[in-house]
């Protein structure tokens, strides 16, 4: 979730550089003072004390500037932030050959107050881009890329060694690329925050807003897609759909193929990231989240093609949907012997591996697993695509129970007929966008739509 925000990808970036730069300067200054000036402990000490008051100076100033800022634009903080580390880097080289122990006090001095006035103006930042669930995380992420920065830039390539093979001063120099290049990177993000920022108030303020409705509104919403975006590579696919279903709602996702529906689904479960936008499961925050942790929430998609594992036999694959699912093992077993009573065709091949069912024996099997897990909401991409009508009756019987059991469905159809006979609702999109959400009884009035439908259809069975 944290590299789906652009700004905070800049700034990870930076870290390595950031981290090359300012952790060996740390241990590199006392050196300094000790090998150039020959000072003693008590001298470095009190040296040291004086650039770390400098460097809160800078961070007592910023702070107070960066409201100023702010004013200017939401980017203007980390704009800042990054022309102070492209600064940091002069202010080294003239550290590092100062002539005299007065004026390399009075460098080390400046160059600290100047680093210490980066701190306020990133930190304002990177707590108004990260998206609240996750923001204490996106801090102590940072650390992870200013330690690798120390091994990847510093020690491996060998800059570390200057000291001991070209002298102190040298080593002091040699620091300077790694604040320039950082801050550099770092300023360039500020064409991104003020997008971050709406994007992290408005998943806030819908958080704040389901779990307000959750207190006080008879019906909830278990799922909400708010604006979402979604690409692969540089081709968007979604632009901006907004999706809201009730706890317990069935509503059929129609449309012609390529129309988007099955990467909303793919969305919904964590399997390709949202590039603007968010996504909530139950009232809470799940744009990002992985598709384990989504399935262990009670989210369930039924992939279109199949979703079984071919090597295993029908008992098998059942069995590992009851133990994916985490319920008591009777609640389960009694699950599994529930959906061999409706399919009598999978009980009679259960120590058969599952690669030798039948393309509809392969479906109920699938969706035989899902309703072992009970879960809170099912998503079903293309039930019956390539299916005879007999068999999608059963795997309908299938879906009608789950969802009497009060489980949300959503169910993915080109087939209008087969949809409307069991959603309550319809939403129909077309190239990435939702253009109709009501109910059946209006689409069925909508005659643009409905000849979309049927004619997409009518082409792809004409090309298969």
């Amino acid at each position: 979730m944290l590299f789906a925000v652009p700004t905070l990808r800049r700034q990870y970036a930076a870290w390595w550089f950031i981290g090359a730069g300012f952790l060996p300067l740390a241990f590199l200054l006392p050196l300094y003072y000790k090998r150039a000036f020959h000072l003693g402990v008590f001298q470095r000490g009190v040296l040291g004390s004086l650039g770390a008051a400098a460097a809160f100076a800078g961070v007592l100033l910023a702070g107070k500037w960066t409201a100023s800022w702010l004013a200017k634009g939401m980017g203007e903080p980390l704009k800042r932030a990054g022309w102070v580390l492209v600064a940091v880097g002069p202010g080294l080289l003239l550290l590092a050959w100062a002539p005299n122990l007065p004026l390399a006090i009075i460098v080390a001095v400046v160059v600290s107050f100047i680093g210490g006035m980066f701190t306020p103006a990133f930190i304002t930042t990177q707590a108004f881009v990260s998206p609240a669930r996750v923001r204490s995380l996106s801090f102590g992420f940072g650390l992870l890329f200013i330690v690798a920065g120390v091994w990847v830039l510093w020690i491996v390539p060998g800059v570390s060694r200057v000291s001991d093979h070209d002298g102190i001063r040298w080593a002091i120099a040699a620091l300077t690329p790694y604040w320039i290049i950082g801050g550099l990177i770092l300023r360039s993000g500020h064409k991104f925050v003020a997008a971050d920022v709406g994007r992290a108030f408005a998943i806030l303020t819908t958080t704040a807003e389901l779990h307000r409705r959750r207190l006080s509104a008879s019906a909830n919403s278990i799922l909400v897609c708010q604006d979402v975006d979604v690409s692969y590579g540089q081709v968007q696919v979604l632009f901006g759909v907004n999706l809201d279903l009730a706890e317990g709602e069935i509503i059929a996702l129609l449309g012609t193929n390529g129309a988007g529906k099955s990467t909303l689904l793919r969305a919904i479960s964590g399997l390709v990231p949202v590039q603007r936008g968010a996504i909530f499961f139950d009232g809470e925050d799940v744009t990002g989240m992985e598709p384990e942790d989504t399935f262990a929430a009670g989210l369930v998609q039924v992939p279109g093609g199949r979703g079984i594992f071919p090597s295993l036999t029908v008992r098998e694959n059942l069995e590992v949907a009851a133990w994916a699912s985490g319920r008591p093992r009777a609640d389960a077993a009694a699950s599994v012997h529930e959906i061999l009573d409706l399919f009598p065709s999978l009980e009679r091949r259960i120590e058969q591996q599952a690669s030798v069912l039948s393309g509809g024996e392969q479906q109920m099997l699938t969706l035989g697993q899902a309703f072992v897990g009970r879960p809170r909401l099912l998503m079903i991409d293309e039930l019956s695509l390539g299916l005879a009508p007999i068999v999608v009756e059963e795997l309908l019987r299938l879906v009608r129970r789950i969802h009497e059991e009060g489980t949300a469905v959503i169910l993915v159809e080109q087939s209008v007929n087969l949809a409307l006979t069991v959603a309550e609702r319809a939403v129909f999109m077309e190239k990435g966008e939702i253009r109709f959400a009501g109910p059946t009884s209006e689409l069925l009035e909508r005659d643009d739509i409905l000849r979309a439908v049927f004619l997409g259809a009518a082409t792809v069975e004409t090309v298969t």
